[in-house]
């Protein structure tokens, strides 16, 4: 469930918010445990590329301008594509 959480597909982001308690997705109609683990790429769309990963960036970043995917919606799984490679490290 956090793995679907924490994609990067919109749809996927906005479910599985309860941290242990499932009953408040279930309510909420959030709940969301039909996508496989194998396909889900994880984090935020406007920061893929590694080059915006650095520890002196990720440090500085708070104070400079945000990128507008942050405030638009992230990818559909159909956008996404083949261009995005499935993280297979992700929790089970």
């Amino acid at each position: 469930m956090h793995g679907i959480h924490n994609a990067t597909v919109r749809e996927e982001a906005d479910s599985n918010w309860s941290s242990g308690l499932t009953l408040w997705d279930r309510l909420h109609g959030t709940q969301r445990l039909n996508v496989p683990q194998d396909i889900i790429v994880i984090g935020v769309p406007a920061y893929r590329a590694p080059a915006e990963l650095t520890v002196s960036r990720l440090l500085t970043m708070p104070f400079g301008k945000q990128p507008s995917a942050l405030n638009s919606s992230a990818a559909t799984r159909q956008d996404q594509g083949e261009a995005l490679a499935p993280r297979r490290h992700m929790l089970r």
